[in-house]
Order: structure tokens, then sequence, then C-alpha cells
């Protein structure tokens, strides 16, 4: 699990950063066609890039790329990022600014850069060796420094339609305006439908133990603000907590109350009927004290419209564990649901409810005694297909109650 945790907060810092992951590297092809003399005379031109890709990753861009338009279709409350590219067709493009003219939505428009880059104030404190470590990283910035013959920038919009927002088509423009060449004029047209989007009963969240980031990140509010709104921002409506307070005493006595649950709600992050997870908050607690710490958990719940939560037990233990089951069963009778998760391949885990294997390795037996509560894919390359196909079977038999990533 502790292999799995390195992950999952490496997958926080892509989306600190939103840095664009992706599984698989495919090769770098040269242009094909011949470029028109306009678009030569102009030196650059824009095209649309894949979200779910690197930009380094995307396919080499030709004439039949260029777009002179950008469509999109989205519900009301609804996050969409396209991916803005400008490529680089002769000579240098330089200091490419962009604006949008005349949208009536909130649009966010970050800046894809060459390689990664964090905050100063980090002084080389956040290393992410290997496959893990982000090729680039986007930065609030309406400006590319300068974009190279056969480069590929781009710029990472995200546009977002309010509940209030009037439904319909949205026209405006987007002007691209480097320092040395002619401005390009996009077309902007943003489908806005007539209703908004329920949020997904099954929690989809990742581990966020905030102590990781580095000072002065850790110990600032406004960061961990930026990042649940950017957690919103992905769809993600359920977060795992770190530090479920002293569950002796009555209250509990920790920031997962005082801070972290009114954050969290107050960004939209997490919703009262969907779950989040918690962690090390019955280990070594006598189960008269949980009790009445739950008691007092669940009337705060209810007053504040906070999620359930469901306490994370044993990490990744053998099966059978005669141990397990010894350890947990006084916690029979206390009105928790507890979750644990059961390592399987190098590549993904299985988390059950009530610390019980629901499911075997190969998943021809399926035991769905308590439910599956999520599953994990490590996103390793050799493995991530694999775990897809087990997720996907899971939820196809009914039993997948939500998913961690």
């Amino acid at each position: 699990m502790k292999q799995h945790r390195r992950h999952h907060c490496l997958i926080v810092t892509a989306l600190l950063f939103n840095a664009t992951l992706s599984f698989a590297v495919e090769p770098e092809v040269k242009s094909t066609g011949e470029w028109p003399a306009a678009l030569k005379k102009k030196g650059y031109a824009p095209f649309l890039a894949n979200t779910m890709q690197r930009l380094n990753e995307t396919k080499a861009i030709a004439p039949g790329d260029v777009i002179d338009t950008v469509v999109v279709s989205m519900a009301k409350g609804e996050y969409l990022s396209v991916q803005l590219g400008v490529y680089g067709i002769a000579g240098e493009t330089k200091q490419v600014r962009i604006l949008v003219w005349d949208s009536g939505l909130d649009i966010k428009i970050r800046e894809v850069t060459r390689a990664a880059r964090y905050p100063r104030q980090f002084k080389e404190k956040w290393k992410q060796p290997g496959y893990w470590a982000p090729t680039s990283t986007l930065r609030l910035s309406n400006e590319l420094d300068g974009v190279g013959q056969q480069e590929k920038r781009a710029f990472w919009i995200t546009l977002h339609a309010g509940r209030n927002v009037k439904s319909g088509l949205h026209e405006s423009t987007i002007w691209l305006m480097p320092e040395n060449r002619p401005p390009t004029e996009l077309k902007l047209k943003v489908n806005v439908r007539p209703f908004e989007l329920p949020v997904a009963r099954a929690a989809f969240g990742v581990y966020f133990p905030h102590y990781w980031l580095p000072a002065p990140a850790s110990n600032d509010p406004r960061w961990l603000e930026a990042i649940y709104r950017d957690m919103v921002e992905h769809s993600q409506n359920s977060v795992t907590f770190y530090d479920p307070g002293n569950l002796t005493v009555v209250p509990a006595k920790g920031d997962l109350y005082t801070k972290f649950l009114p954050l969290a709600k107050k960004v939209g992050l997490i919703h009262q009927n969907v779950p989040c997870i918690t962690m090390g908050g019955v280990h070594n607690a006598a189960d008269e004290s949980v009790q009445a710490v739950l008691q007092w958990r669940h009337e705060q719940r209810v007053m504040h419209g906070w999620p359930e939560l469901i306490e994370y037990g044993h990490d990744e233990p053998a099966y059978p564990n005669p141990e397990l089951r010894k350890n947990y069963t006084a916690f029979r009778d206390v009105p928790i649901r507890l979750v644990t998760a059961m390592g399987i391949d190098p590549g993904w885990v299985i988390y059950t409810m009530s610390g019980s294997f629901m499911l075997d390795r190969s998943l021809r037996n399926p035991v769905p005694k308590h439910g599956v509560w999520a599953q994990s894919p490590g996103l390793i390359p050799v493995t991530c297909c694999l775990a897809g196909f087990h997720r996907r079977t899971a939820i196809w038999l009914g039993s997948t109650l939500g998913a961690s990533n």
C-alpha cells in the first residue's frame, strides 16, 4: 500500500500542477504535407491537442490539423478543458498572448510549460524521479514565451458554465497574438445544455495527505483550497482524509472537523450522500470511547451536511489473516463502516468493506458479501490495462461502489 500511496500522491501532484498524465508514449512522427504559402508566411498555426496525452506525445502537426473554430458542449455546472496548441511552422514565434473575448462563461487559462516547473518557495524540496515525474506542468498564464520552428506549445483552457448561465449557444472569440507575427482569430462556440449533471453517487477521489506538501504549502490554507478546487474541476466528489482526530474524547479533536470538512464542502468537493475515507481513527482506541465519538460525529454530519466517514483499517493485510479479524471484532457493534485494501498485483488494489476479501485474484469467483468499495489501478503502463479490465468486470457485476486513483 505504501507504494500505491506514493503513486496516489504523485497523481495529486499532477492535479496540483495540472500536469497531463498518459499511460503509453506514442513515437514522434515528422510532419507530412506541404504548408500553404499563407501559413508559411504567418509562421505559426493553431491546433487542438488531446487532453489525455502529454503534449510531447501527440502526433506531429500537419496542415490538415489547423483549426479556425473551437466547439464545446457542456452541462450547467460542468467543467471542461481544451488544450489549444500553437505550432511553429517557420522561424521563432515570440511571446504568444491569448485573449478570450466577449464570453459569459468562467474561463481559466494556463500555460503548458516546456518542462516541469514548481513554485520557487519549494526550493528543490519536491522531487519526482522516474516514470511518475511530470514532463510538464500547467501554470496560470495567458502568455507563451515563444514557439520554436516545428515546436508544439499549448494553452490549457478550462471552461465552466455556472448554474445560472443561460442555456443555448454562446459564441465568442479567441485571439492568439504573437509579438512578431500577425494575430490569429478563432471562433469559440460553447453549447450549454439546459440541465445540470447530478453528482455521481459512486465516490471518486484521491489519497491526499496534505502534510506531504513541502512548506509553506503544507501550512497555508490557500494551497489546500486551491487543490480542493482543482479536484472539483476534475469531477472528483470525494477525498481521503488523513487526520480523523482523536476518537477518545468528545468532541473529537482534529483539523478534520474544523478545517478540512468545512473547506471541502465550501468548494463543492464533498457531498452528503457520497462517502469519504478517513485514515487512522480507530487504531488503539477502546470501542466504548469510539461509540461516544461516533455518535457526536453523526450529529455533526447531520447538522453540517457532511458525508459519511468510512474508517480505513489494517493496511493491505495478508489473506487469510486471523489477526485482522481479532483486532477488529471488537468493533462489530460500532456504527461505522470499515474499509481496507487487499494488494493483488503491483499495479492495482481492491478495497473491500468490513475487512473481508470480496473477490479472488482472477475474478472468476466473485463474492460480493459486503460490496467492493473501490479499485485503484496504479497507472503502471503494463498493468493498468489488466486493472482496468478487472474494474470494468466488477462494475458489470454490479459490485463496485466507488473508485480511488
